[in-house]
């Protein structure tokens, strides 16, 4: 295991039990909302959260009422074990513990995949995002949300947030980086866009 994915393990372990506080719970109602907004999903359809920690963006989904089979993948597991609780009693979800750069997931199995808010944690952006578009449908979108890191200020701010959650050495990758990513992956229909100031939206279809 990578030494990134070690110390994120130890991180979110922590943060488990606490993790729907209010305090974040109002971030990331916001940013889940977005997300919702962008990707508009087709009732019956199948969904991938990368990274999803305790569910949050799911339960959102699930509020849509469209009949979705709804994924979570998380290397972290007590928070695994976390939503597992909150979506027990749910046939639509299903929670597993592992790693983005070597998902547990056949070729072309979603028609979305999102991650929100984890992909500085990945050891290696390049092989996450080759991973998500391998699960992908062709067709299927793939939108993930993380930290805008353009200008001096929010450079600054982010680096006060390392500091204070003890992240060490993490992926913060610029809008053009992302958007090479993307690029590099064969994604199309590439389109970015901020939100709330402080994240960048990357949004891209499979061909």
């Amino acid at each position: 295991m990578h030494q990134l994915e070690e110390n994120s393990i130890k991180q979110f372990t922590r943060w488990a039990d606490n993790y729907d506080n209010p305090f974040t719970s109002i971030t990331f109602r916001q940013t889940n909302s977005q997300i919702v907004k962008l990707l508009n999903p087709k009732p019956n359809s199948s969904l991938l959260d990368v990274g999803c920690g305790s569910g949050i963006l799911i339960q959102k989904l699930l509020s849509l009422n469209r009949n979705m089979k709804l994924y979570g993948l998380d290397i972290t597991p007590k928070m695994v074990e976390v939503a597992k609780k909150k979506f027990k009693n749910n046939p639509n979800v299903e929670i597993t513990q592992g790693s983005a750069i070597n998902m547990p997931y056949e070729n072309n199995s979603f028609d979305y995949v999102t991650c929100a808010s984890s992909f500085h944690h990945h050891p290696d952006p390049l092989q996450s995002v080759k991973e998500m578009v391998r699960v992908l449908k062709p067709g299927g979108k793939l939108l993930i949300l993380d930290m805008c890191i353009e200008g001096l200020l929010r450079k600054l701010l982010f680096k006060i947030e390392n500091v204070y959650h003890n992240e060490g050495k993490v992926f913060r990758l610029t809008n053009r980086e992302m958007y090479d990513l993307y690029e590099k992956v064969g994604l199309t229909q590439i389109k970015q866009s901020t939100f709330l100031y402080f994240t960048l939206i990357t949004e891209g279809i499979k061909k």
